[in-house]
């Protein structure tokens, strides 16, 4: 299992929907987008996923 770390977001929600908007490369919008999650908990913390060789996977973004 990879490291774990807690991320803290300090742009407001009305903040990160503006620059995502407004970003004009795909990869300013892909980082702003997983900003965006992590602020709106958007993204399940300690949910388990599976792939198709059944190898949990535990994603570690989020507090």
């Amino acid at each position: 299992m990879g490291n774990q770390f807690r991320v803290e977001v300090k742009e407001s929600r009305k903040e990160l929907l503006h620059r995502l908007r407004h970003a004009g490369t795909a990869a300013s919008k892909e980082r702003l987008q997983m900003l965006y999650w992590i602020k709106t908990n958007a993204i399940a913390q300690e949910k388990n996923y599976h792939n198709d060789s059944n190898e949990t996977i535990q994603p570690c973004i989020g507090g």
